[in-house]
């Protein structure tokens, strides 16, 4: 039987670290055949992939993408909130007083049980780095918030100065990750957490990490040891995963590589739905200060027929809003007062008096042609803009 590579699209918890120090551990997992199962995965580097949910947010993404750290909640497939390491929770009427039950005979890998009072002091340490981090973590628990444990009864309760309407979105975010902040030693690559891997060992900047199932997980792992391979954009993930280096990819963006492991049978492919948007933006300076001309640029693009063009391949929804359709806001009900209708688009240009008056088919403003420039970028992580394509209001 043929290895089915992987490929895997979207936000998701793939794996999860943590060191053996502290507690002990319950000891280590092998297959049923007593073969060692083996999981290499590719995946994108970001910030030097260090693992410290608390000093940045792609530390925090880092520390629960690899499995290492997990929340007391998390998003489901349908962006709604569900228990994770919390087993239930009770809300007061102001949204201030939030009890929050955990799971029973929960441990982080070194052994050492997940208790209300390690929650809170996982919590309470997001407060002492706060001066040198960029993770933000007051954005999602305000510090003034009282936390009190109460281990006997597994509950942690949370009075805040103001109300939250979804305390367990806030808290389901990486940065609260939950962590055995009493044995951790190294924050940047050996955070001690609760998810279904362990680091075994960094490889350095640029290489990866050597990971291991975590014994002490509440659920089965799947691969008694998982290779993260840090790999620097989707053509080398996609060679990558080709020749047989990786079994496990993420991210790959282009369309006619997707098309191509969509196409064959030895490879999986998975896309998610996700809440990343693309955006268009329009300068109010200059010939886009005439609200007219704007209305009329908005009202000629297709945005369907881009989202379903061969360069963007389906992988986004064309949309109406700056929240993404799938979050549960009543997207359904909204109204789009400029959907696709060029014809329309023409009528409002030509009522305005914005028209062609020389025959050349382009038309003017104030006597002067309207030229107008779109910029694009090729990845979100670019500093500098790509070459501009001018474009003439026909």
């Amino acid at each position: 039987m043929k290895l089915k590579k992987y490929l895997a699209f979207g936000l998701a918890a793939v794996m999860s670290l943590s060191l053996l120090s502290g507690c002990g551990g319950s000891g280590g997992s092998k297959s049923a055949d007593g073969e060692e199962k083996v999981l290499n995965f590719g995946c994108q580097m970001y910030d030097d992939g260090a693992l410290n949910f608390a000093m940045t947010p792609n530390g925090a993404w880092n520390a629960m993408r690899y499995g290492i750290t997990e929340s007391l909640f998390k998003f489901n497939d349908e962006m709604g909130t569900e228990p994770w390491l919390a087993e239930s929770y009770t809300v007061n009427d102001a949204h201030t007083e939030w009890v929050i039950t955990l799971k029973d005979d929960i441990r982080f890998s070194d052994g050492c049980e997940v208790t209300p009072s390690k929650v809170k002091e996982s919590y309470e340490y997001l407060k002492t780095v706060a001066d040198e981090s960029s993770a933000n973590a007051e954005k999602y628990l305000e510090f003034e918030a009282q936390i009190t444990a109460d281990d006997a009864a597994n509950t942690l309760t949370i009075v805040t100065s103001q109300p939250y309407n979804d305390l367990p979105g806030q808290l389901a975010y990486p940065v609260m990750a939950v962590a055995d902040i009493e044995h951790t030693e190294d924050y940047t690559n050996g955070v001690i957490g609760t998810g279904p891997y362990m680091v075994n060992q960094f490889n350095g900047v640029g290489v990866g990490y050597e990971m291991a199932a975590n014994p002490n997980y509440y659920e089965e792992v799947p691969y008694d040891k998982v290779n993260i391979l840090f790999m620097g954009d989707a053509s080398a993930k996609t060679m990558a995963l080709q020749s047989g280096q990786v079994d496990l990819v993420e991210n790959i963006t282009n369309v006619s590589d997707i098309q191509d492991f969509q196409d064959d049978d030895n490879f999986t492919v998975d896309i998610a739905t996700g809440v990343r948007c693309g955006f268009s933006w329009m300068n109010l300076d200059g010939v886009l200060g005439n609200e007219t001309i704007r209305k009329a640029m908005i009202m000629a693009i297709d945005k369907e027929s881009i989202c379903e063009s061969k360069t963007i391949g389906g992988l986004y929804t064309a949309g109406i809003s700056v929240l993404p359709s799938n979050l549960d806001y009543g997207y359904d009900e909204l109204n789009d007062p400029y959907a696709y209708d060029p014809e329309g688009a023409k009528k409002l240009l030509d009522d305005a008096g914005i028209v062609d008056t020389d025959g050349d088919g382009i038309r003017e403003l104030d006597g002067q042609n309207i030229n107008l420039r779109y910029v694009s970028y090729e990845n979100r992580l670019l500093n500098d803009f790509s070459d501009a394509h001018t474009q003439y209001l026909k």
